[in-house]
């Protein structure tokens, strides 16, 4: 059914244009030029003669899809018309999508909807369990999605500080996904992308934007795009949240968010913008690293004391960041502060040599993540720079603590970094530490998971909480997984592969080893073709995978999490990586 009775500015905008229209069309006397209904009803007789008839959105049977005006010509040609009303200085929002059609309505792909909404059900339900867990508390796993919405709806039907974390990881990772399902059509030279662009800023419809400040009418003018060569067009991040296409000097802001509270659909609000210079992008850059070197002031802890690793490790992410902006100074950052944030967080928990150590160790590390990324891909130029919040990590196999963007021709490459930062030059390092329970799981080797859980229930029954007992129960699981991985050199060789990626992960390793002013690059997923298995190496508690002639070695050591005053505490296995001495670098 129609509905007649519009409630926001907009919606009476419309019907105020459309009673001005339906005047001029009955008295033949057009509308005054100065009113803001009557200027825009002006506007759009001059600018589309001979209309002989005039409906609007209320008038359909669903005003959420139809245009805002519909006008008749006299020739039989219909034209379509979009009103946006603004304040002066303000954007336009063309359109708001739904997340899990927008794909396949504007980039008209249905096999990239499919894989988003599969992505989508899977984050957007952690987002509902984590939210109720933290409102209710102790929600079942296997709570519906629409059991968790009616918790939410009921205990928190706005959006408060305490779920604001799971909020904005959410949002996050939809335009992670979306951004790379946008990256590989671009890749692919695809029309979607610029199909898209035309379709979102409605080159199909005429659209006109009005100009008011209170009661008065400040202008009136068409608003249209068009771009014609998918070589006009390029993809960037923008923000936490959003994704943009801009093509020449226009970008279009795709940006997720919800329509109200936690319970609420996910939407895309699009609106655009217009690109910044290179110029003002070098200038806010210089700005940044102003700010960054005012903070290098701080007072940092007395020597001598236990060295924070935590805060060693997000200094220099910060250093190597500041870093890597000053040998690139016209990369886009996605958030100027958060590398400025970080140090100044941390910073007072590091020592002085601690800090010029990283400082100096980064600028060689830095130019040798430069000539790695040169061998690895030619020419390239730094796109855009990310800081990633730990808190936003869906994958957590792709551990990455900053991430580039590169253009690479007329491609794009993301190359997620890792960084490790250690005092003393060591070819061994850490890896992942999987729980008990997910090692031999789809995520890691995809082999017997059961058995093993099988092996840990009946240990667990019969522990004893002595010496004898914990040594008892870490090599008894020590020994069910080398047994798998031993099985599967024979019988399932790429799950050995796959399980030995998994726990180096897939991001770019850089470790800076700042009391010896040397570093590191490593990238090792791609020359894994064959995995050794040593069983009970280098001990009852312990597995070793080997490959490239045993110059590359993953150990696999099984632990409690707790000590022997804990009795039984979860299980979970230490994993350290070991890779050839002649891949560190000295910077002198």
């Amino acid at each position: 059914m129609p509905n007649p009775t519009p409630r926001k500015s907009g919606d009476l905008h419309v019907q105020a244009v459309t009673s001005e229209i339906q005047h001029y069309l009955q008295a033949k006397t057009l509308p005054k030029a100065d009113g803001i209904a009557s200027g825009t009803a002006r506007f759009i007789i001059e600018q589309q003669s001979n209309i002989s008839q005039v409906t609007n959105k209320f008038e359909a049977d669903n005003s959420n899809v139809a245009p805002d005006l519909t006008l008749h010509l006299a020739n039989g040609d219909v034209v379509c018309v979009n009103l946006f009303k603004i304040r002066p200085k303000r954007v336009i929002q063309p359109k708001n999508l739904g997340a899990k059609s927008f794909i396949a309505k504007y980039f008209g792909s249905a096999s990239l909807q499919s894989e988003f909404n599969d992505y989508f059900a899977k984050v957007y339900r952690q987002f509902l369990l984590d939210s109720a867990n933290r409102i209710v508390g102790d929600v079942s796993n296997e709570a519906t999605e629409r059991e968790l919405k009616r918790l939410l709806k009921e205990s928190c039907p706005k959006f408060t500080q305490e779920l604001e974390e799971f909020r904005s990881k959410l949002l996050y990772e939809l335009r992670e996904k979306c951004f790379g399902l946008f990256l590989d059509e671009y890749n692919q030279a695809s029309e979607t992308i610029e199909k898209a662009f035309n379709s979102l800023f409605m080159n199909d419809s005429f659209n006109v934007i009005t100009q008011y400040d209170g009661e008065r009418l400040k202008g009136v003018k068409e608003f249209k795009i068009d771009v014609h060569e998918i070589k006009n067009v390029s993809i960037s991040k923008v923000g936490s949240n959003s994704v943009g296409i801009t093509a020449d000097n226009i970008t279009l802001l795709i940006r997720f968010k919800f329509e109200s509270g936690p319970d609420s659909a996910i939407k895309l609000a699009t609106s655009y913008a217009t690109p910044k210079a290179e110029n003002k992008i070098a200038q806010d850059n210089a700005r940044s690293l102003q700010q960054f070197n005012d903070a290098l002031s701080v007072t940092h802890k007395p020597e001598g004391g236990k060295a924070n690793s935590n805060a060693i490790g997000k200094c220099s992410e910060a250093i190597f960041y500041a870093q890597l902006l000053k040998v690139n100074p016209n990369v886009i950052q996605l958030d100027n502060h958060a590398f400025i944030e970080m140090f100044a967080k941390y910073s007072p928990d590091i020592t002085a040599t601690e800090f010029e150590g990283i400082r100096a160790t980064s600028v060689g590390a830095v130019d040798g993540l430069s000539a790695f990324l040169k061998e690895k891909h030619g020419d390239f130029k730094i796109d855009s720079i990310e800081l990633v919040p730990d808190a936003y990590l869906d994958n957590r196999l792709n551990t990455a603590d900053i991430e580039l963007v590169l253009r690479v021709g007329d491609k794009y490459v993301t190359e997620p970094i890792s960084l490790k930062a250690i005092a003393k030059a060591t070819n061994t390092i850490n890896c992942k530490n999987p729980g008990i329970g997910q090692i031999l799981g789809n995520t890691y080797f995809d082999l017997r998971q059961e058995e093993l859980n099988g092996t840990l229930e009946a240990l667990k029954e019969t522990f004893i909480n002595d010496d004898a007992g914990r040594s008892r129960t870490l090599e008894c699981l020590s020994g069910n997984i080398g047994k798998q991985l031993a099985n599967a050199v024979e019988n399932e060789p790429q799950k050995l592969i796959k399980g030995t990626k998994a726990l180096l992960g897939s991001a770019l390793v850089v470790v800076v080893y700042y009391a010896d002013n040397k570093y590191a690059v490593l990238e090792h997923d791609f020359s894994i073709t064959k995995v050794q298995v040593h069983r009970d190496t280098p001990s009852l508690i312990q597995n070793t995978l080997s490959w490239s002639h045993g110059g590359d070695q993953v150990r696999l050591r099984v632990k409690f999490s707790g000590g022997q005053s804990h009795c039984w505490t979860s299980i979970k296995l230490a994993c350290a990586y070991t890779f050839a001495k002649e891949r560190i670098r000295s910077n002198v």
